[in-house]
């Protein structure tokens, strides 16, 4: 009886010497990882703000997160100072940025919150996908923006075949409507119809952004399909941007 007590004993001392072992790993990887990395402390949107929302609202929004350099957009907010008395001028996403270019004052904030007409190109449609802030340059993009589409395939999780592939270069947005939009938020109204009121189509996440884009047919099957089966990341890619040099990422060649 008495050596299974002290072997119980040593099974939970090793129980918790394990778990301070892994906990000093985890802690000790996440630091290597950030060694050498240039972060800056900025705001970054944590819960759906509407356009309209006083500064002094949105700010409660809103929290300190460290980025690293490279990621950080221009035009963020450094000092909020600089927003009193002004308003948003299009809803503000989770996960994004606190920009200064979705503030104006009142009496300004009609005009810049107007969207631009963007007409669609001969020969094109147009097709919408929902995206996370995150995947679409921390949701700065705007209509009439030309974007490089990332199609990614394949699970991360497992030992299948992977690819990632600056599939389409200079894709034009012709709208974006912000996750809080009442168009396709959780309150939108359904469409009635001769039948009836239909019933409420899905909600989008709180954290995306619908972007229409302006597509060839051919290009419109590869960003359905990277949609349904894949995962698609959006670039900001203006018409000087540089198209060379890109190639099809796999598990292999990623860190040639």
């Amino acid at each position: 009886m008495r050596s299974r007590v002290l072997g119980a004993g040593v099974a939970v001392l090793l129980a918790v010497f394990g778990t301070w072992l892994m906990m000093t790993y985890v802690s000790g990887a996440e630091e290597r990882a950030w060694a050498g990395v240039e972060t800056t402390a900025v705001l970054v949107v944590t819960e759906a703000v509407p356009a309209g929302t006083t500064s002094d609202v949105a700010l409660r929004s809103v929290e300190q997160q460290e980025l690293p350099a490279k990621a950080i957009a221009e035009g963020v907010v450094v000092d909020t100072a600089s927003l009193a008395g002004q308003i948003t001028t299009v809803d503000l996403v989770p996960g994004e940025q606190l920009l200064s270019t979705r503030f104006a004052l009142p009496e300004e904030a009609d005009d810049k919150a107007e969207a631009p007409v963007v007409d669609l190109p001969p020969g094109h449609q147009e097709l919408s996908i929902s995206l996370d802030a995150e995947r679409t340059v921390g949701g700065k993009l705007a209509a009439g923006d030309t974007v490089g589409v990332f199609i990614s395939i394949g699970n991360k999780t497992e030992t299948g075949p992977t690819a990632t592939h600056l599939t389409l270069h200079k894709v034009l947005i012709t709208d974006i409507q912000g996750g809080s939009s009442p168009l396709i938020g959780e309150d939108a109204a359904p469409e009635p119809t001769a039948e009836g009121p239909t019933a409420p189509s899905d909600a989008l996440p709180s954290n995306a952004l619908m972007f229409t884009l302006a597509l060839t047919s051919a290009e419109a099957e590869k960003v359905v399909w990277g949609q349904e089966f894949g995962t698609i990341w959006l670039s900001l890619e203006p018409e000087d941007a540089i198209e060379d040099g890109t190639q099809q990422i796999t598990r292999e060649n990623v860190h040639q």
